[in-house]
């Protein structure tokens, strides 16, 4: 089962787990397969009705107030997990690299100590601690630690989607601004992470904690320059004002070892997936 299948990457794993699976979310906005909970209350009964051996936990906000987030993240984790602890099932809890923080210059492994620097980062932070708590009381249970990804109708919320939407408003040669197109980020496409995300709920062996992740940095003004060659044009990059975290890449070290090797995506191909079309 998916949950949060509504969302933009829930959505996208319904879509890649075929028939294997069931998407549950509170509203799923014409998703079909997709059954409608009121509430977190739903959960065991929707999960013994459809036989689910496992939950994907999608669900969550990145943007809000502070007590929102919290709510949306780790209060709807807990609930999952304690759902899927009573029925003794499986739970891939989708965390984020933003749970990380400040990392300097090195890869991040799964043993690199959280830091998060944003109220997104510090709810996710709580969502992957509620989940690992109930570990201890026997739930099996992976967070799998996505970094930053791409995909067609990516929300405006995030420096991708503002790229994409400044890209696809050009006719002709222009510019696009953002905040510091130095900043480099480790890039995964949607479609990749929802595969991803499928074969981790079936493995046998789990960590804890696994980053999904590519191990390769894309700087913000490649992939605009990405995004506007794969449109035929030329773009000025105009910097607002620096700021932010200079650089954050994972280590797919341990990913590899669990799901086979990722091939990194080119900065082409995923400026290709963040202009493509949603379906």
């Amino acid at each position: 089962m998916i949950l949060g299948a509504s969302g933009w990457i829930g959505r996208e794993v319904l879509r890649a787990g075929g028939a294997d699976v069931v998407g549950a979310a509170r509203r799923p906005h014409g998703v079909p397969g997709t059954v409608v909970m009121a509430n977190t209350d739903e959960l065991d009964r929707v999960i013994a009705d459809h036989q689910i051996e496992a939950v994907i936990n999608c669900a969550g906000a990145v943007v809000g107030a502070r007590a929102a987030l919290a709510n949306a993240n780790s209060g709807v984790a807990r609930a999952a997990g304690e759902a899927c602890l009573r029925l003794g099932i499986r739970l891939v809890h989708l965390g984020s690299a933003a749970e990380y923080g400040p990392v300097g210059d090195q890869l991040v492994t799964e043993t690199t100590a959280p830091r998060p620097v944003t109220d997104y980062g510090e709810a996710k932070l709580r969502a992957t601690e509620e989940v690992l708590r109930l570990a201890d009381r026997g739930l099996d249970v992976l967070v799998a630690r996505a970094f930053n990804v791409v995909g067609p109708g990516q929300p405006l919320s995030t420096p991708v989607g503002e790229f994409a939407a400044a890209v696809n408003a050009l006719t002709r040669a222009g510019e696009v601004r953002t905040r510091d197109s130095s900043l480099v980020r480790d890039f995964m496409s949607r479609r990749l992470l929802a595969v991803t995300l499928l074969r981790l709920s079936r493995i046998e062996r789990r960590p804890p904690v696994v980053n999904v992740c590519s191990g390769r940095g894309v700087s913000f003004a490649e992939l605009i320059q990405a995004m506007a060659a794969v449109r035929g044009l030329t773009v000025r990059v105009v910097d607002t004002h620096r700021g932010g975290l200079p650089r954050v890449v994972g280590d797919p070290t341990l990913l590899h070892s669990l799901v086979g090797r990722l091939e990194p995506e080119t900065p082409r191909q995923l400026a290709q997936e963040a202009l493509r079309a949603e379906n």
